[in-house]
């Protein structure tokens, strides 16, 4: 079943999910529940990025336990390999309860925590041209383009050492990008590309994603600002970024006008 059409379902569910959706491959399979929605990404050498059960935030531990009861049954009946991940987001509180970790752990499941950040165009720093005279933004629009970036060194910080993984998830992007439902956009400094980022939008809508910078470029201020220049081009919309809680991309969206509104909670099988 395809979630076209059921922006106002996703909506209901968090902005950073519906955001995150603009994001993700397309999913083979999207099974409509009562109480949310599961993905089903394409195959992949890794489900980190597929085999979602979307929800609303749970009130406590015994409803979290019910939901990753019913998500391995949902497994089973859709004859996935593994059980799906279990998300959802909160816009109540900027912290994750307690319970959640200790939880999860006994549940079998790995944690992890995202801030939805979204930009308030008034907190957009005044960058001094003559910082990145010689560093050019542009689109990506060649195949050396998505060559340079998929091995480009710093995508291992998403990526690990999952070469195959890295592979796939950037193929799967370029069909977004070639839809025209995203953009990729680089930076080059000397013609070599040192930055990259992608942009996801749906009308009012905007996501930036995967902020990358190679590491001989880094604490050069050069990721603030790819950011803030994507980011002058949307004041009109809302913006929406997911770092991971805690992580220097966090600390840094918040220098370039980026605020917290809630938090995205994913549990994932342990392995």
């Amino acid at each position: 079943m395809n979630l076209q059409g059921h922006s106002g379902y996703i909506t209901s569910l968090g902005l950073g999910r519906q955001s995150e959706y603009l994001a993700r491959p397309p999913a083979t399979m999207c099974y409509i529940a009562v109480d949310g929605f599961i993905l089903v990404t394409p195959e992949r050498p890794d489900h980190l990025f597929g085999n979602v059960w979307v929800f609303p935030e749970p009130e406590g531990p015994s409803a979290l336990r019910r939901r990753a009861h019913r998500a391995k049954g949902l497994g089973i009946a859709l004859g996935m390999s593994q059980d799906p991940a279990l998300a959802w987001e909160s816009s109540k509180s900027l912290k994750v309860p307690s319970w959640v970790q200790s939880e999860a752990s006994a549940l079998g499941y790995d944690v992890e925590v995202a801030q939805v950040m979204t930009l308030d165009p008034d907190s957009l720093p005044i960058q001094d041209e003559r910082d990145h005279a010689k560093v050019k933004m542009r689109l990506a629009t060649t195949d050396a383009d998505w060559i340079s970036v998929q091995a480009m060194p710093g995508i291992q910080d998403t990526f690990g050492g999952h070469r195959d993984l890295r592979s796939w998830f950037l193929s799967e992007r370029r069909k977004i990008v070639q839809t025209g439902q995203g953009q990729l956009w680089v930076a080059e400094h000397q013609s070599s590309i040192v930055a990259a980022c992608f942009v996801f939008r749906d009308r009012q809508l905007v996501r930036l994603d995967q902020l990358i910078v190679h590491p001989r470029m880094r604490n050069r201020g050069l990721g603030s600002y790819v950011i803030s220049e994507l980011s002058k081009g949307f004041s009109d919309c809302i913006v929406v970024m997911e770092p991971t809680a805690g992580s220097w991309r966090s600390a840094m969206y918040y220098k370039v006008g980026y605020r917290p509104v809630g938090v995205a909670v994913t549990l994932f099988a342990s392995t």
